[in-house]
Formats: C-alpha cells, sequence, structure tokens
C-alpha cells in the first residue's frame, strides 16, 4: 500500500509539474502541447467536446463541454479555441467566465481560448463561450484533452455550429397586424365597415316608420 501510494504521489507531480499554470501562448496556433519526443495518440479519443447548441447568434452564450467517455480516464489539461472551419489562422468568439482551475488565454485575441490554470483530475468541464457578433460562417470549438504528458488527444473538434439570426420580435413588441386585418376586431369578429353601418341606420329608420303606420 505505501508503495502505491508513493507511486500514485510521484505521478501526480509529475503531471502538475508538465502542466503548473495551462497551455503556454507558443501553443496557440496548433493547439497542441510542444513537449518532445510526444505526438498526439492516434487511436479514438476518450474525450468528446460537447456544445449547448449547433446554432450561434450574437449576444447568445454557447455552454462548452469537455466529457470524459470513461469516467476512469479523467483528463489532466486541456486547451480550447473557436476557428471558422477550415480557416486556421485566426480564432472568432471570445470565452468567459472562466472555471476554477481554469483561466483564459490570449492567442489571437484576448480571451479567445481557454485553458487549465493547475493540474486537476476532471471527467466533465463546463465553460461559456460568447460567439462573435456577425455571422462568420460555419464555426467549430477545437482543441487538445490531455490524460498526461505523454497521452493527449487532439486536435478534437465540436462540430461546426451555423449562424441563427432571430426573426423573433424584440421584447415589448407585437408582430404586425397581417395585411387587411382590421385593428380592435376583438375575439377573432371581422370588422363593421361604414357602408354597412348606414345601410343598417337606413333599414331600421324605416322599420320603425312602416310600425307607426300600421298603429294609426
Amino acid at each position: 500500500m505505501e508503495m502505491l501510494a508513493l507511486l500514485a504521489y510521484v505521478l501526480h507531480a509529475t503531471l502538475i509539474a508538465a502542466y503548473p499554470s495551462g497551455a503556454p501562448n507558443r501553443a496557440c496556433p496548433g493547439l497542441l502541447p510542444l513537449h518532445r519526443g510526444t505526438a498526439p495518440q492516434g487511436t479514438n479519443a476518450p474525450y468528446r467536446i460537447g456544445v449547448s447548441s449547433l446554432q450561434y447568434a450574437p449576444n447568445m452564450p454557447i455552454t462548452v463541454t469537455i466529457h470524459a467517455n470513461d469516467q476512469s480516464l479523467p483528463f489532466m489539461a486541456f486547451l480550447l479555441q473557436a476557428r471558422v472551419k477550415g480557416n486556421n489562422s485566426t480564432s472568432v468568439g471570445q470565452f468567459s467566465q472562466p472555471p476554477v482551475s481554469t483561466k483564459l488565454l490570449t492567442c489571437f485575441s484576448s480571451g479567445d481560448s481557454i485553458t487549465h490554470s493547475s493540474a486537476q483530475p476532471r471527467v466533465m468541464l463546463q465553460m461559456t463561450w460568447m460567439p462573435p457578433t456577425r455571422d462568420m460562417g460555419q464555426i467549430e470549438i477545437l482543441g487538445t484533452v490531455a490524460q498526461s504528458k505523454q497521452i493527449y488527444f487532439g486536435v478534437l473538434s465540436s462540430g461546426a455550429l451555423s449562424f441563427s439570426g432571430s426573426s423573433s420580435p424584440p421584447a415589448g413588441t407585437s408582430a404586425p397586424n397581417p395585411e387587411g386585418t382590421a385593428e380592435g376586431a376583438g375575439m377573432g369578429g371581422a370588422a363593421t365597415s361604414p357602408y354597412t353601418t348606414v345601410v343598417t341606420t337606413l333599414l331600421s329608420a324605416a322599420l320603425m316608420t312602416s310600425c307607426t303606420l300600421l298603429m294609426r
């Protein structure tokens, strides 16, 4: 038991030494660790990047989640960034309100990336990403998730997010009435035209005159 405890301590200390304060800025272009003698794993990743919506719009925060498919394989480190699909030269949007033990990273613009700030085993982590204020085409949340210094998986993708402009009227306003529908018709009833009112009045007057003559 003492030997196992010592081994666990050494392993944890090694991981902390490998990831003391998150990914460095030099990892930004490729979104991969720059550890000597290592390379991304070629097998299916035991981790995935999920998003709360596959559509983005201005001022609509999106929750980005790193999941471990197997809880016995927690991840220790990560680096995430959003990019236009097929364009690796720049980032889009920005992350906000980083969770505990994470921090924002400035790669191409302020807060455009997020990484760990200390090495802690996790099986799930949720973050908030704010999309750009205009249509940038399809966007992917990309990144690398590391199990240890030697074992990491990347570059992983959330899948493509498409722009969706809101078609709903702003809060506090009502949709315009359909053409030909009168204001104030009420409960779905048809509006009364001036011509109908005049005819009804004349018919009522004629009927009253006839009744008066018959009663004489």
